[in-house]
């Protein structure tokens, strides 16, 4: 039985249930290849991984090995904590599509509101100077534009044919008004991946996300 579709704010239809690559595959991209073609077997189309899992390059080898047409697919990412501009942006997505094998990208996500320090640190993904070289996540002005200039990438990253649709992870109400609110803002985010289960509800975020 295939899983069903919920459509976007574009029109496009995305899989109600995805395959992810994170939390126990994080940096085990091997892992992740051997599972692709056991989890297309049961059903998945939808395949999520993003830079900062480590599962990028896995997901395109084992996605290399089905026999299936590139339209069967959708293929979410998500930008690195320390991409946070138009050209960062587009650097990063080209780098997936690079990891990925593939020509173009069903959906491209900011994966943070603001870059998280520790996890970097933790990762040993940039070093301290690198960091500091980062937008000031507790500076909200900052934050604000540097959301804005991430979005603008990502809003030209889909002009160049590398991405189909955008969207965010992680965003607060605030985020979102704050985002929508520049005239710069072209294409309203057709996601907005947030952890939403039993245990965790937020109906706040889930309303303005249907209403908008």
């Amino acid at each position: 039985m295939g899983v069903p579709g919920i459509a976007m704010n574009t029109g496009r239809m995305i899989p109600a249930i995805s395959f992810g690559t994170g939390t126990s595959f994080f940096n085990r991209p091997d892992a992740v290849a051997s599972h692709i073609q056991a989890a297309w077997d049961a059903g998945f189309t939808s395949y999520d991984t993003a830079t900062i899992y480590g599962t990028e390059q896995g997901l395109g080898s084992g996605l290399k090995t089905l026999k299936v047409e590139r339209k069967e697919l959708f293929i979410t990412t998500k930008t690195p904590d320390w991409s946070w501009d138009k050209e960062s942006i587009e650097k990063s997505v080209r780098q997936s599509l690079e990891k990925l094998q593939l020509d173009y990208l069903d959906l491209v996500l900011i994966h943070t509101p603001a870059p998280r320090y520790d996890t970097m640190r933790r990762l040993g993904q940039l070093t301290e100077d690198e960091i500091k070289q980062l937008p000031d996540n507790m500076d909200a002005k900052v934050m604000d534009n540097a959301r804005l200039q991430a979005w603008i990438g990502l809003q030209h990253c889909v002009q160049l044919g590398l991405v189909r649709d955008i969207g965010v992870s992680n965003y607060t109400v605030s985020h979102l008004q704050n985002l929508l609110k520049h005239e710069e803002v072209t294409i309203v985010p057709a996601v907005n991946q947030v952890e939403y289960n039993p245990y965790l509800v937020d109906r706040v975020i889930f309303d303005y996300c249907k209403e908008h």
